[in-house]
């Protein structure tokens, strides 16, 4: 019927492209030829933070990790994820690389007690501590950002005392 079928990875940057086919013809048949454009678009990613909320004691380690997908839900491994607790003083900014699964190591998060925003960012514009910010950008994905929470309450912790009372 005329007809041809390909399917071809895309290993090209982002931005318009053309593809081209021909057929060189045979002894019953014409040669011919066709193109058309398309374009290469980012992929979308999503990022996913555990546990949430978060939450611990201010004496201990509380620990968060953050996962990311591409748009199809598949991990997307060897990419680095920032999670920052806190907006301001205090805050902390955490950069971790993800594995096969998607999943950063879980970040140990220590901070006096409170409640803090906790937002996990791949690539865009990332606040690193003291107002400052870096802005990351990935050739094949877009950014994104999850917002959560992080709570950190006082020691739950008593004193007996079982000495002698002087007096």
């Amino acid at each position: 019927d005329g007809r041809a079928t390909a399917v071809l990875p895309l290993m090209a940057p982002t931005g318009p492209n053309a593809v081209k086919v021909s057929f060189a013809g045979s002894s019953d048949l014409l040669p011919s030829s066709a193109s058309s454009a398309f374009t290469i678009v980012k992929q979308p990613t999503q990022l996913a933070i555990s546990p949430q909320p978060a939450q611990g004691q201010y004496s201990d380690v509380v620990e968060v990790s953050a996962t990311l997908t591409d748009g199809l839900n598949r991990a997307l491994r060897e990419k680095t994820v920032f999670l920052v607790a806190g907006n301001a003083s205090p805050s902390m900014t955490l950069p971790s690389i993800t594995n096969y699964n998607g999943q950063t190591v879980p970040e140990p998060i220590s901070l006096p007690a409170g409640v803090y925003p906790l937002t996990a960012y791949f690539m865009g514009v990332i606040p690193v501590g003291n107002g400052a910010t870096v802005e990351l950008d990935d050739r094949l994905y877009e950014l994104s950002l999850r917002n959560g929470t992080l709570t950190i309450v006082a020691e739950n912790a008593t004193v007996t005392y079982t000495g002698a009372v002087a007096g």
